[in-house]
């Protein structure tokens, strides 16, 4: 549901991490300065702690249990419904993953089983009595690892659950460009077969009924709609071609051009807008695939965020048919803005965010700015946000959190000044025996500054620590930020200081930081990993001889290779789903991501030159492993394949490396059952405790 999640401005906006600062303007073009402050209680995160300065609380705290840790009692992702009477979200009940329908009027309580036959994805009302949600699952494919996904629909009212879309089968079913607010049908790419290029089909959700709408179009491979429905850009690629089954098949980093097709209405015919080289204007190639998320009705002019002077990104208008910039609505010369909040009907901007330690917005909009500044008063120490995918109702779903509490959900009735919690995240975590998470900034051996988020076990004085390196997913547009963290805060609970560093390519430092990852997987990426512990070491808070390198992800693949490369500074490493081979990474990517987001990812993964990606493998690599390793991975994963796990438990096997092996049979890329997570927080316990001990 890619398109669609960025068509429609919902506001799921955890994708925006956490807000505390409302602002709004009086004139379009405004900057910080001139943004009038309606925050009554601007909640901050603690500022940098410098030498001595660090977390010393003397109350010790008890060892917590990990199951407190890994507990899925709460509920995340919550959605209202168009009418305001439901709420759609995610629980675990007794370990399993279900989507529940909440009724606030009768208080009446649905679970639609998900996640039982593959990964649940994303989830969507249709009206007020559908829910869409998309499957995946991995599947053999010509003798490869492939994305297979699969949508489905459920009525809350008749309780009945069935697949939705067209009944033929294909890899990738939950392609929805468009779901109708009144819930009548739905708008699903799809390619009848591995040799055609995609078609749109409207979809009749009550019947599924289907009709072809958009017939196929060689070179295009991607369509997307505006906000009422209407299919009116297709994105194509052009670039060294073989012939592949009768189609033009073009591998991905051979892409050198992009061709945009477009119409105002749907009474036009489409016709080529722009072809658009990558070697050429970087900032129209940025317009050009930002806007899609934005497209509205009887309209050519878009919002997009655009590249000022420094390097941050600011908000303008940007006309598709003509692929001329318009008016600045707003730049920040000190902050990249990470996204922008619409109107219902898209012709106006409510709001823009940007992260500065936690995230951030400034509203434009007086209504939603004092609503924000009442919560702040009203919820304080929290970082309030408000969700809602129509800012023009009259309730929201209002989201608190903080660095030790995992956040509770609210049913806000602004008009009736109601503020109702209907659940929790975590409710079994107490903040007060959680740990501070304080934010830190060092300099990396080549002058670049590098912000971090460091938390210290209470009740321990924070000197000569054992400490863990903590590096997040990603590796692009990701960071840490200001927010509870359940491992984070498990490996603090066991005595040690865990530093999770927003190395250089991390989101939310603008484009040039952005940009200073580009070609350093493995790099200058590490380096600022080791950077982060030489600072612990100079400040006297870590003991640098009792360091190891924990991660997920990207960040487990950081951890193999921390250990493979630098065995003198750490003792051991576990990975979660990590990375072992980016080319192998980027052969399964060629067919998992669609063709913008592969792009960018492939060129900033592999910068000027691929060929240097097999010096940074950690299997590749595996004779040069003196250090014990943790190898953890859901073998239903989606993003990193599980093939990536199984050729380095063979390659550890072969080069005798000491390793340990987990693995999760039904897990994806994390954890749908708590007993799971909690099986993993148990054995990098005990893995650190026989090769890192805290209490050593």
């Amino acid at each position: 549901m890619r398109k669609y999640l960025s068509t429609a401005t919902i506001a799921t906006i955890a994708l925006f991490s956490y807000f505390n600062h409302a602002a709004v303007a009086q004139d379009k073009l405004v900057d910080e300065n001139n943004a009038q402050n309606l925050t009554g209680q601007n909640f901050a995160a603690p500022e940098n702690i410098t030498k001595n300065e660090a977390q010393t609380d003397t109350q010790p705290v008890a060892k917590i249990p990990s199951s407190i840790f890994a507990r899925y009692d709460g509920i995340s992702g919550p959605i209202l419904s168009p009418n305001q009477e439901s709420v759609a979200y995610i629980e675990r009940v007794n370990g399993k993953l279900f989507i529940a329908a909440h009724n606030f009027k009768t208080n009446h309580l649905q679970y639609i089983s998900a996640g039982e036959h593959g990964d649940l994805r994303w989830y969507r009302w249709a009206g007020d009595d559908y829910i869409i949600f998309s499957i995946g699952d991995i599947v053999d494919f010509n003798r490869e690892e492939r994305l297979l996904t699969s949508l489905y629909k459920y009525n809350i009212k008749t309780k009945e659950f069935s697949v939705v879309g067209l009944k033929q089968k294909v890899l990738i079913a939950d392609d929805v460009l468009y779901i109708d607010p009144k819930g009548q049908y739905l708008l699903q790419q799809i390619r009848r077969s591995y040799y055609d290029y995609p078609s749109v089909f409207r979809v009749d959700i009550a019947t599924n009924e289907t009709k072809e709408i958009i017939k196929q179009k060689a070179d295009i491979w991607d369509w997307y709609a505006d906000n009422t429905g209407v299919v009116r850009l297709g994105i194509g690629i052009k670039g060294d071609t073989d012939n592949f089954g009768g189609v033009s098949y073009i591998a991905r980093d051979l892409v050198n051009r992009y061709l945009f097709y477009y119409r105002s209405n749907e009474n036009e015919g489409f016709k080529q807008v722009s072809k658009v080289s990558l070697k050429g204007d970087p900032d129209k190639v940025f317009a050009s695939f930002a806007a899609v998320s934005n497209i509205v009705s009887g309209s050519d002019e878009f919002f997009v965020r655009f590249k000022q002077e420094n390097g941050n990104h600011g908000v303008r208008k940007f006309n598709y048919l003509t692929q001329e910039w318009g008016d600045i609505i707003y730049q920040n010369p000190d902050h990249d803005i990470s996204d922008i909040i619409l109107t219902d009907d898209g012709r106006d901007i409510l709001a823009a965010t940007y992260f500065d330690n936690v995230g951030k917005i400034i509203w434009f909009d007086k209504k939603m700015a004092k609503m924000q500044d009442d919560l702040q008063i009203t919820l304080p120490n929290q970082l309030v946000e408000i969700r809602t995918s129509n800012y023009s109702k009259d309730k929201y779903i209002v989201s608190t959190s903080s660095d030790k509490d995992p956040g509770s959900y609210y049913l806000f009735d602004p008009n009736n000044k109601g503020l109702h919690r209907f659940n929790g995240v975590n409710d079994r975590i107490d903040p007060a025996k959680m740990s501070d998470r304080q934010y830190v900034s060092y300099t990396a051996r080549d002058g670049v500054k590098i912000s971090a988020y460091l938390t210290l076990p209470k009740g321990k004085p924070a000197k000569n620590l054992p400490l863990i390196i903590y590096p997040h997913g990603g590796p692009f547009f990701v960071h840490d930020s200001w927010e509870f963290d359940s491992d984070a805060q498990f490996l603090a609970n066991r005595g040690y200081a865990v530093l999770q560093p927003n190395f250089r390519g991390s989101g939310g430092y603008g484009n040039a930081f952005y940009e200073l990852g580009h070609g350093q997987i493995g790099l200058k990426m590490q380096d600022d990993l080791d950077d982060g512990m030489d600072f612990l070491v100079k400040q006297g808070i870590a003991d640098a001889n009792r360091a190891c390198i924990v991660g997920a992800s990207y960040g487990g693949y950081a951890a193999l290779w921390g250990a493979t490369r630098n065995p003198e500074r750490y003792r051991c490493a576990a990975s979660f789903a990590g990375v072992t081979d980016w080319d192998l990474m980027l052969l399964y990517d060629n067919d998992f991501l669609d063709d913008p987001a592969y792009k960018r990812f492939s060129s900033a993964l592999k910068g000027e030159d691929r060929a240097k990606l097999k010096y940074v493998s950690p299997l590749l690599n595996i004779d040069k492993l003196t250090r014990p390793i943790l190898l953890a991975q859901g073998k239903k994963d989606d993003i990193v394949p599980f093939s990536q796990h199984r050729a380095m438990v063979k390659a550890a096997k072969a080069a005798g490396v000491n390793f340990e092996e987990l693995v999760f049979e039904e897990e994806a890329h994390g954890f749908k059952e708590s007993k799971n997570h909690q099986k993993w927080l148990d054995t990098l316990e005990a893995f650190l405790n026989k090769h890192n001990p805290a209490d050593e």
